[in-house]
């Protein structure tokens, strides 16, 4: 599809200010300038100049792609009706766009050879959600009274080359915003940031900008650390600020000194509140913690959440540099290790690192362990879990609990090689090679991943361990008995209740009850095929990471008028294997 345009139909998006002229001194070189429109007289927008000094096109001759969609979340994904306007040095710059629908992306190429920087300029219009949207990542970008908060993947259109390092820019022009408004991203809270990075830094940005827009600490008492959120009119954050921030600080400052020790960097957190969801999402150097305040969650929940998106920041698997990969087998083939590693850390470090008591580190692992061993999905391979992952939650948690076990055995067999061999590295060892090779700029794939374990403890182990973490069937992945006694515990076979909603996980989205189970506990407790879910008071994550906890749910029976709480524990009557935390090992 042709889109026709002229720059002069945009004036006000070519002044990307200072930082696309300091970027010059770099290439390749890109700079970006965020213009808030949140002066109240008009609908909260984004308005973006980005300059792309002296591009190279990929071999295919796209200038620059966006994701169509990340999961069930649309992006902006820029067409016709609110098209990318540009320029080279040579003037007005056509572009046409084409849809890659097996990887998602939108792609846009020149209509001629380019001469020159490209100047872009494109406008970010807020998502509108409300109870009926589904629940999805957190990325896309949504208004908060005069404010703003989004994520880059979603917004920014990228060169191809997102592995390539770039010198980077980011600058704010306030000139359309009220009074008092502030501004933060995931790279500090300076007008103009600069640094020189990968793109995929800019996917991984997270940003906040608003004249409501909350900081927490002061910046004078901390300058690298700080939690954002929106002050709102009848709107209740359901935290103690100071409270929270004081923990995800000091969690983040201990797991920084663990991963990097040598390194620091500012770290930010932003809240989002939500029409319905509970959870977060982690960018690079922060993360997202959405929120509904209805919605009932322990203080170990919280904190296991919050340990997992911190984690986030460091061990990363990037992408094979495979095209031919469509994008299931692409998010197949990282999603375990990105969350696995995530739910690895966050149950294990904070006990390792003297931050939670036994009794807490025991319950999460015996909470991570039952997740996989009875949960519906548990015999999928990661590919079928990440065909269906944004439509099946079961499917979607899957690769962070089965890829845990993973972790727990190859942590054993690494310790066990070093104790007949007198040397070798340990599962951190491991992690923190991966990571090195990341923050410089090195291949850090599934290929480097298997090469390092691999030499650990030869090709045909590693192999053999990935194959049954990642194939599925009927066999489930089992930790040693012995494979926690470096921490005095011992695991054992166990009989546990299979989870069982009793009626499609899908139901969450349409708010209507279907495929509802003859004789289950759900039927039982007075669910009705054709129900609407007027409010979820429980996560479905809830129910699937912890054994004891009952869902709560308001409903409405269909043709009726009242509404009325359901709280019903959702397991299978029948039982299966799964693996428990016994005791302590013994002596």
């Amino acid at each position: 599809m042709v889109v026709f345009f002229f720059l002069l139909l945009f004036p006000a998006l070519l002044s990307p200010g200072q930082v696309l002229q300091t970027a010059l001194m770099g290439t390749p070189a890109i700079s970006i300038t965020f213009t808030p429109v949140l002066d109240g007289t008009q609908t909260p927008r984004l308005n973006v100049a980005l300059l792309l000094h002296t591009p190279v096109t990929s071999p295919n001759n796209f200038l620059i792609e966006l994701p169509i969609a990340i999961g069930n979340v649309p992006t902006q994904a820029y067409n016709t009706t609110n098209p990318i306007l540009a320029e080279d040095d040579l003037g007005n710059l056509e572009l046409m766009f084409k849809d890659d629908p097996e990887r998602q992306l939108r792609r846009w190429h020149a209509t001629r050879p380019i001469t020159g920087n490209v100047r872009l300029a494109f406008v970010a219009i807020p998502r509108v959600v409300d109870n009926d949207t589904p629940i999805g990542p957190r990325l896309d970008l949504r208004a908060f009274g005069n404010g703003l908060l989004g994520a880059g993947l979603s917004v920014l259109p990228l060169p191809p080359d997102v592995d390539s390092t770039y010198r980077i820019g980011l600058c704010w022009d306030l000139s359309h915003t009220a009074r008092k408004t502030i501004f933060a991203s995931s790279f500090g809270e300076n007008d103009c940031e600069e640094l020189n990075d990968k793109l995929q830094a800019l996917q991984m940005l997270v940003f906040a900008v608003g004249n409501s827009l909350q900081r927490h600490p002061a910046k004078s008492t901390s300058p690298d650390f700080a939690l954002f959120y929106f002050r709102q009119s009848g709107h209740i954050v359901p935290f103690d600020v100071p409270t929270l921030s004081h923990y995800i600080r000091s969690l983040h400052t201990h797991f920084s000194a663990f991963f990097t020790p040598s390194i620091r960097e500012p770290y930010h957190v932003f809240l989002r509140p939500s029409p319905r969801a509970f959870g977060g999402a982690g960018f690079k150097r922060g993360f997202m913690l959405e929120y509904h305040e209805k919605v009932d969650v322990t203080t170990l929940e919280l904190q296991d959440l919050l340990a997992h998106e911190i984690v986030h920041n460091w061990p990363i698997m990037d992408f094979s540099q495979n095209e031919s990969l469509s994008a299931i087998d692409a998010k197949a083939e990282n999603t375990w290790f990105n969350e696995g590693i995530a739910t690895y850390y966050a149950t294990f470090l904070p006990f390792r690192l003297g931050l939670e008591s036994r009794e807490d580190f025991v319950a999460k692992v015996n909470r991570a362990l039952q997740a996989y061993y009875t949960s519906p999905a548990r015999h999928l391979s990661n590919v079928e879990a990440a065909k269906v992952m944004w439509a099946n939650a079961d499917a979607q948690r899957l690769p962070y609990f089965r890829s845990t076990v993973y972790f727990i055995r190859l942590a054993y067999l690494l310790h066990e090689e070093r104790a007949v061999s007198g040397r070798g590295a340990t599962l951190d060892g491991l992690v923190r090679k991966l990571l090195d090779r990341r923050r410089h700029g090195l291949q850090h794939d599934l290929t480097i991943w298997q090469s390092l374990v691999s030499h650990e403890l030869g090709a045909g182990i590693a192999q053999q361990e990935y194959a049954a973490m990642t194939s599925g069937g009927p066999d489930m992945l089992v930790p040693q008995a012995r494979s926690l006694e470096y921490v005095d515990l011992q695991l054992g076979a166990k009989q546990q209740e299979e989870l069982q909603l009793g009626f499609a996980t899908s139901s969450f989205n349409s708010h209507i009850i279907t495929d509802l189970l003859p004789d289950s506990r759900a039927q039982e407790a007075r669910i009705r095929e054709g129900d609407q879910i007027v409010e979820a008071k429980t996560m479905y994550w809830q129910v699937a990471d912890d054994l004891g906890r009952n869902m709560t749910l308001l409903l409405r029976h269909t043709g009726h008028a009242d509404v009325f709480n359901i709280s019903y524990w959702p397991r299978a009557k029948q039982k299966l294997q799964s693996w428990q935390v016994l005791d302590r090992k013994p002596t």
